[in-house]
């Protein structure tokens, strides 16, 4: 029980932290100059051959398988 003390101690003192420099952030995004529009699309692409099984062993999908999965998105400022 000792050592979960201070362990909860550097967890607060961490979370406080973060919390209070959250507070203090007042911009976000690129800086733009007034009336232009900043565009940014992005495509991401991922390939998996092998999966972590319950057991934490590394195995190849089942009849040379594969995961993939392809995200896009569009920013706009």
């Amino acid at each position: 029980m000792r050592s979960i003390k201070p362990r909860l101690k550097y967890l607060v003192a961490i979370v406080s932290l973060i919390t209070v420099i959250q507070q203090h952030v007042l911009a976000d995004g690129f800086p733009v100059r007034p009336k232009t529009l900043l565009i940014n699309p992005s495509i991401s692409y991922f390939v998996a051959t092998k999966y972590w099984d319950s057991l934490r062993v590394l195995r190849p999908f089942q009849q040379n398988g594969k995961f993939t999965a392809v995200t896009t998105s569009l920013f706009a400022e």
